[in-house]
């Protein structure tokens, strides 16, 4: 029992030395006063104004006019660090501890009265083992008598004659002495829009551009959030406070943290390793987490934020609060889809299926799927999108009503069959005439966030042979704001199941009138030029005359086609005429010489490649000096077209285009069918012709 006594005595008689031993390295300041505590980067006082007035006086420190004294800054550490390098003070890193204190009262550390664990009659210490005898160490910053451990490295209190902490092998830090050369705005964070239900949306950033004196580990970021617009507690809008370093998050608190009772200011601590490396920039970032139930009372509602403070740790220890400085970032609350952004984004795709064409349809059997109008569908925003509906507009011409051209209506996308469309107008199965609106509904296809889906409409058509069915008759199919608009025709709905206003349904698509035919041609485009006579040869009066062609290919389907071979040049620059004979061009819409080119002279001429001879099943034929050339069934045949326009009997900018083609199943001098589809394409440059004399 005595032993046990005894034990608790020395261990209590130690915990009083620690408490009351002070420190032999004080020393006395001008007045009397004496610095009794270390110094660093953050601190204040009365001891600073005299440390800072001692460095003035010896030329190490100059203080800038307007700054009042008293406040340990990145100016005095670094006259303290120049003062230690003249004292021979090592390491000399602008730290005021225990050896600075003696040294700058001119006389040396005391030795301590009693050392710790070395009670009066003591051989050994109970603390360390180490024989009492021994000469006291000198006093080490983050080492008060007695302790173990240092309370700013975390290392063992055993080095001796250190000035500064060394770093800490926990925090991974590198460097010395560590500082943050300036704080600035993240510019692409202002007026960010925080939807309700959202998670983690960035508000708010800073980029921290760090010296190169050390590595730092921010520890503590303080908010300042003030009302706007708002008029509920914060608590109502947001569900929680994120702070994120280099995109990895390191702190996060309820929304109601910042209250009304602390102004909406609060300090986040932050997990350890947020570190920015020495002579690197990196960002701070604040996000907010929207409630999922926003009150729409307080939708478009703003709120400011504002970096008050950050705080910082050095590789040698030391801690650092500063105000970075910047200006607030604004931010407001919305419903979910204003605040994703979310626009359901409509656009014409394929030209081949949109323009208008000649569609193939067969004589006595019904032709299926084929593709009359193409477009696009993007999910702009941040939200998915699901359409649950949609509809499209029908206009045929020549049929008698839409039923008897079409049998069935179709919606792809992405090459699969997604629903069949119902005639809104035709619920009873009676004919409603020639226009129609299609409703696909029951659809539920998901368009993700930011991606884009390609979509056709497709019809499968009656035969030529059913009744109400003409060849020649067209049909047209599009989208438009007549759709849209109607929520009983369009309906698409964001991640939360709210349907997107009109406004949000953006895009048009509007398809050609796509004539039917079970017999006809299709022609594709091949090449075009056009060009002056050079040095007018020929031409006594030297006057430019323009050399056009155009190259085109004929396929027909269904029967053996013939093409007139005479050219004519239009009426006017938009007239054509259905049944007549050849060829019809004019001269380009940018032309200064429309229709016919005045008194100039022109020479035209249709050629085609090969010929087909009596044995053909379309051969060529010509009658009364008029030339058919025969176009086999199944079979494609190449064209030219060429026009000379000239001697220009005045300056002129003069281009060709093809305005149609008559056709027939027979070679007879009247071709009774006209094609004029797609024939945009089918023209020359415009080019300069010019009168020389």
């Amino acid at each position: 029992m005595k032993k046990i006594i005894a034990g608790f005595l020395g261990i209590s008689m130690t915990l009083s030395l620690v408490g009351s031993v002070a420190s032999s390295a004080d020393a006395q300041m001008a007045g009397g006063a004496t610095f009794t505590r270390d110094l660093t980067i953050g601190s204040t006082g009365d001891d600073v104004v005299a440390l800072q007035s001692i460095l003035v006086a010896g030329g190490y420190l100059t203080i800038p006019a307007g700054v009042a004294p008293g406040y340990f800054g990145g100016l005095t550490r670094a006259a303290l660090a120049k003062w230690q390098a003249a004292m021979n003070i090592s390491p000399a890193v602008g730290y005021f501890g225990p050896i600075s204190r003696a040294a700058i009262g001119g006389t040396p550390a005391a030795p301590i009265a009693t050392v710790p664990g070395c009670p009066a009659g003591a051989l050994f210490n109970y603390l360390t083992g180490a024989p009492c005898t021994a000469a006291p160490a000198a006093p080490v910053a983050g080492c008060p008598a007695g302790a173990i451990y240092n309370y700013l490295t975390g290392g063992l209190c055993s080095a001796t004659g250190t000035e500064s902490p060394s770093p800490s092998p926990s925090t991974g830090l590198e460097g010395g002495a560590g500082s943050v050369d300036s704080y600035t705005l993240v510019s692409g964070l202002n007026n960010e829009k925080v939807g309700e239900g959202s998670n983690d949306v960035s508000v708010a950033g800073i980029d921290v551009e760090v010296d190169e004196g050390s590595d730092i580990m921010i520890t503590a970021v303080k908010l300042t959030f003030n009302e706007g617009t708002a008029g509920s507690d914060f608590d109502k809008y947001a569900d929680d406070v994120s702070i994120w370093v280099n995109g990895t998050e390191y702190a996060r608190v309820d929304g109601d943290k910042f209250n009304s009772d602390n102004n909406w200011i609060s300090t986040l601590s932050l997990d350890s390793g947020a570190i920015i490396k020495a002579g690197t920039t990196e960002d701070i970032v604040v996000k907010v987490s929207g409630i999922s139930n926003l009150d729409s009372n307080d939708a478009a509602d703003t709120w400011t934020v504002d970096f008050s403070s950050v705080r910082f740790q050095d590789a040698q220890g030391a801690t650092i609060s500063e105000d970075p400085g910047t200006a607030t970032r604004t931010f407001s609350f919305e419903t979910f889809a204003t605040a994703v952004n979310a626009e359901l984004k409509i656009v014409a795709e394929d030209k081949d299926v949109n323009d208008p064409h000649i569609i193939d349809i067969h004589a006595t059997d019904d032709t299926d799927d084929v593709p009359v109008l193409s477009f696009t569908m993007e999910a702009k925003g941040s939200s998915d999108l699901k359409i649950e509906k949609l509809a499209a507009s029908t206009t045929v011409t020549g049929a008698t009503n839409v039923d008897a051209l079409v049998k069935e209506i179709t919606l792809w996308i992405e090459g699969k069959e997604i629903g069949s469309g119902t005639a809104i107008q035709d619920a009873d199965g009676a004919s409603v005439g020639t226009v129609e609106d299609y409703l696909f509904d029951d659809i539920d296809y998901t368009i993700s966030a930011g991606d884009k889906v390609e979509a056709e409409i497709r019809v499968s058509f009656n035969s030529i042979a059913d009744t109400g069915v003409t060849a020649g008759d067209t049909l047209q199919v599009d989208i438009n704001e007549g759709q849209t608009d109607q929520s009983a025709f369009w309906s698409v709905k964001d991640e939360t199941g709210e349907r997107l206003l009109d406004a949000d349904i953006t895009g048009t698509v509007t398809g050609g009138a796509h004539a039917i035919y079970d017999i006809g041609l299709n022609l594709k485009f091949v090449s075009a030029t056009a060009k002056t006579d050079g040095s007018a040869a020929g031409s006594a009066t030297g006057d430019d005359t323009g050399i056009y062609t155009i190259v085109f290919d004929a396929t027909s389907f269904g029967d053996d086609v013939f093409i007139d071979a005479d050219v004519l040049a239009t009426t006017s620059a938009d007239t054509v005429t259905t049944g007549g004979d050849g060829i019809l061009w004019a001269t380009t819409t940018n032309s200064t010489a429309t229709g016919g080119v005045g008194s100039t002279t022109v020479l035209t001429l249709l050629e085609a490649e090969g010929s087909e001879s009596s044995s053909s099943t379309a051969p060529d034929v010509e009658t009364a000096g008029s030339l058919s050339f025969g176009v086999p069934e199944g079979e494609t045949r190449r064209f030219t077209l060429k026009v000379n326009i000239g001697p220009a009997g005045i300056d002129q900018q003069t281009g060709v285009r093809i305005r149609g083609i008559n056709w027939d199943t027979d070679s007879g001098d009247a071709h009774a069918n006209l094609y004029n589809f797609n024939l945009g394409n089918f023209k020359t440059e415009t080019i300069s012709l010019l009168q020389q004399t």
